[in-house]
C-alpha cells in the first residue's frame, strides 16, 4: 500500500487533485490496517456435538447463552488496555441446516470469571441487533457489530447470544470449536415460538466456544498535532 501511494505521486497521467485524493484514500486504508488488533482465545479441534448447545447449534429451535472471556485470557492472547471491540466470530466447523433468525449479540463488563451463575438481564449493550444468521464453516465466521463495545481493559467481557424460533423445524446441526473452561458456557433451550432474548440461561457446561475478537478496525482522524495525514499522533 505504501509503495502504491508513492507510485501515485509519480504518475504523470494523473492530475494533482486526483493524486492527492487517491493518496488520501490509501493513507486511510493503511492506518485502518495498522490499527486492527485480532486475537483468538481457545485452542484445539474439539467441537460441540450436533445435539449440544453452542452459538450455532439448532438442535433446539431457540437458545439464549452466556459466556465470559476473562481479561487474563484477552491479555494472554495479545490485547492489552482499553480498546474498542468491533467484531467477534466463532470457529464454525459445521453450519446449521436452517438459518438462525433474530440472532442477537449483547456484551457487558463483568467481574465474574465464568458463568457459574448467570450474568443477569441488565447492563448489557446490544452490539448486534437481531438478524438472519447463516453461519459459514471453515474458520472464524466474523460478525461485524452495529454498535462497537468500548472495553475498559480491566474487566472481563461477558457475552450473551440469543435468537428466535428457527423455521421451519429444529435440526441437529451446527457445530463450532470449543475448549475446556470451568463453567464456561451457560444456556437455556426451548422449541416454543418467539425469542429467548431476555431469558436467564439455566444449564452450564465446562467448555466454551473458541472465539476471535477484533478490536478497533478503523482509525479516527483527530488532527491533534497538525494536518499531516502520515503522522500517527493525528489518528485515534
Amino acid at each position: 500500500l505504501i509503495n502504491s501511494s508513492l507510485a501515485l505521486t509519480k504518475n504523470p497521467g494523473l492530475s494533482l487533485p486526483m493524486k492527492n485524493f487517491l493518496t488520501l484514500i490509501l493513507t486511510i486504508i493503511i492506518f485502518q490496517d495498522l490499527s486492527a488488533q485480532v486475537i483468538q482465545i481457545g485452542t484445539g479441534n474439539t467441537t460441540n456435538s450436533i445435539t449440544t448447545a453452542s452459538p450455532v447449534n439448532t438442535a433446539s429451535r431457540r437458545q439464549v447463552s452466556q459466556m465470559v472471556y476473562t481479561v487474563a485470557e484477552i491479555n494472554a492472547a495479545g490485547a492489552n488496555g482499553a480498546n474498542t471491540l468491533s467484531q467477534l466470530g466463532f470457529y464454525v466447523t459445521n453450519e446449521p441446516f436452517y438459518s438462525i433468525p433474530g440472532y442477537t449479540i449483547k456484551i457487558k463488563h463483568t467481574n465474574q470469571n465464568n458463568v457459574s451463575s448467570a450474568l443477569g438481564t441488565t447492563g448489557w449493550t446490544t452490539v448486534k441487533s437481531g438478524f438472519n444468521y447463516s453461519p459459514s464453516p471453515g474458520g472464524y465466521d466474523m460478525i461485524i457489530f452495529d454498535t462497537p463495545f468500548n472495553w475498559n481493559g480491566n474487566q472481563n467481557i461477558g457475552i450473551e447470544i440469543c435468537w428466535s424460533q428457527v423455521q421451519p423445524n429444529a435440526d441437529a446441526s451446527g457445530q463450532c470449536r470449543i475448549f475446556n473452561s470451568f463453567r464456561g458456557y451457560r444456556y437455556r433451550l426451548s422449541n416454543n415460538g418467539g425469542s429467548l432474548c431476555g431469558s436467564t440461561p439455566n444449564t452450564r457446561v465446562n467448555t466454551k466456544p473458541q472465539i476471535q475478537l477484533i478490536f478497533k478496525t478503523a482509525a479516527t482522524w483527530t488532527g491533534n498535532v497538525n494536518t499531516n495525514w502520515f503522522n500517527d499522533n493525528n489518528w485515534d
